[in-house]
């Protein structure tokens, strides 16, 4: 048992995080989800940047939808209530509007991600920023989604982000 006790003790040892709120109390790393600490962490890098900068940022708020229930469709028990519009962060200065949804991935963004950018993009006439934390290699890249009755060409932006230097990340 000698080598599980070992690695029981680095783990606790070196996995804690220590909680930035009011209560200080430590966590285990593995206990807490990765994917809205990061969310957090970018939200709370722009809001300290960009509100001074004269900037507004929001986060995690309900939006307009793009799809409306069918009413009585199907009259049963099966019906379904149409899923919320929340983007992780929207940044807003002059009528200009950007969105940013964070992943914490290892890889690419999948399909998935890129049908929920576009979504976003279409909610608020605008382009949306993938943003991923740099793990692997880096990621800068761009696509225009094509709208057909739209003269807007709003587009989704993917990048990794190293965060060593947060107002380099910020002021790019």
């Amino acid at each position: 048992y000698e080598s599980v006790i070992e690695l029981c003790k680095f783990i606790i040892s070196r996995f804690w995080y220590q909680d930035f709120s009011e209560n200080k109390f430590p966590i285990p790393a593995f206990f807490i989800d990765m994917n809205i600490l990061f969310q957090e962490f970018v939200v709370n890098l722009i809001k300290s940047e960009l509100i001074k900068k004269g900037f507004s940022v929001s986060s995690q708020e309900k939006n307009p939808n793009i799809l409306e229930k069918i009413l009585q469709y199907d009259i049963d028990e099966k019906s379904l209530d149409v899923p919320p519009i929340k983007p992780d962060i929207i940044i807003q200065k002059n009528n200009k509007k950007l969105v940013i949804d964070t992943k914490y991935k290892e890889d690419e963004p999948t399909s998935g991600d890129f049908y929920q950018a576009t979504a976003y993009s279409l909610v608020h006439d605008c382009d949306t920023l993938l943003l991923l934390p740099k793990k692997t290699r880096d990621l800068s890249d761009g696509f225009i989604i094509q709208q057909h009755d739209s003269p807007n060409k709003n587009k989704i932006h993917v990048k990794t982000v190293d965060f060593k230097d947060s107002e380099d990340f910020v002021s790019n």
